[in-house]
This record gives C-alpha cells, sequence and structure tokens, in this order.
C-alpha cells in the first residue's frame, strides 16, 4: 500500500472512492424513515435532534407525514443518502427503533419498460376536457371567404311584386317549378273560406 507524508490521500484511497462512486450511482437520494416516534412530529425540540442525526451526512430536506408515521429524506447525492441508511437503520431514538428504505423510482432503466401506467397523450386531452390554454403547436383554423351564390341573387332579382316567379327552369326530364301569387280571397267584403281536405287514413 503505497502512503504519503504530505497529508494528500493515496492512489488505493483515490480508487476506492471512484469505485464507490460508480457503484452508488444511480442509487436513490431519497429515503424513508417509518415507526418515527410521535414526538417528532409534535415537540419542536424532538424534530431538531432528529434532522441533527442526518444532518451529518450532508445537507438534507425533510418531508413530515404524521399520519403514516414516516419521514421522508431527501440528499443531494446517493451516496450521501447510502451513508446515511447504513449508519442510522434500526438504530433508536427517543426509545423507538426507526426504519430506513430507499424510495423507489419509477422511471424505466436500461430500456427496460415502465412498471406504472403513463399519462394519456396529451394532445387528445383537450378533446375531453378544454384545458386552460390549447396544447403546444396548436394554431386557429382559418375560415374560407364567404361564397357568393350567383343564382340566388339572380332570382331575387327576377322577383316582381304581384307576379309569378319561376323557381326551377323545365329540362328534358323535369318539370319546370313556379310559384304563382295567391288571389285576393275578399271578394265585395266577403272573405271565402277554402275547406281542407282530411287526409285520408292508411288502408281506408
Amino acid at each position: 500500500m503505497k502512503t504519503v507524508d504530505d497529508g494528500k490521500p493515496s492512489d488505493n484511497e483515490e480508487l476506492n472512492d471512484t469505485f464507490l462512486a460508480e457503484l452508488l450511482n444511480g442509487m436513490p437520494t431519497v429515503l424513508f424513515a417509518c415507526h418515527i416516534h410521535e414526538n417528532v412530529f409534535k415537540l419542536d425540540n424532538a424534530k431538531r435532534q432528529f434532522e441533527k442525526q442526518f444532518d451529518t451526512f450532508g445537507p438534507a430536506q425533510f418531508v413530515y407525514l404524521p399520519s403514516f408515521r414516516r419521514v421522508r429524506i431527501s440528499y443531494e447525492s446517493s451516496q450521501e443518502a447510502t451513508q446515511a441508511k447504513i449508519s442510522l437503520h434500526m438504530t433508536k431514538f427517543l426509545n423507538q427503533a426507526m426504519e430506513l428504505y430507499f424510495a423507489q423510482t419509477t422511471s424505466a432503466e436500461n430500456g427496460a419498460p415502465p412498471t406504472t401506467l403513463l399519462p394519456p397523450v396529451a394532445e387528445k386531452q383537450f378533446l375531453i376536457s378544454p384545458p386552460a390554454s390549447p396544447p403546444v403547436g396548436w394554431e386557429p383554423i382559418h375560415e374560407n371567404k364567404p361564397t357568393t351564390n350567383f343564382d340566388l341573387l339572380s332570382s331575387l332579382v327576377e322577383l316582381a311584386p304581384g307576379e309569378s316567379h319561376e323557381l326551377h327552369k323545365a329540362t328534358a326530364s323535369t318539370p319546370s317549378v313556379v310559384v304563382h301569387v295567391c288571389e285576393d280571397s275578399n271578394q265585395a267584403g266577403k272573405a271565402t273560406l277554402v275547406k281542407i281536405p282530411q287526409t285520408r287514413r292508411p288502408g281506408c
């Protein structure tokens, strides 16, 4: 083993650190502490003592879940999380043995398919329920310019008050359709009532 006297780490120590860093690469950086004493969630002094023992391995962030008596501890690196788990797993705090577990990762590794359902494709979500803002890449549809119906205009021009109008001209296979003006039903001050015949029922 090579030793140095200037206080610098030896080659073997650097090799061990490199091997350890590669070994811990990809490990979770989040721990869950289970079976925590209830005073940790109620007393500020107990909470500070609880966080202090984890801060010795590196800066950590804590999320308290009193309903489950668990604490979520997040580190900046997987090496810090691993050291905390090895050192504090099954240790007693306030006469209560706590268990530490790594948080499960949901991302697919090494090209393996994910073990959970993926969210629906974003481009189809707005068809079910319109979002507050349109999806990325959405563009409004430009409406076509209004078209001019020249046949309708010519028919309107040909209209004259009190005269009949031909709606459809006759062809070799179809008759013409003509609209006639209704005659005045009030003659000499007497109104003629037109009786509309009742439609016969089928089978009669």
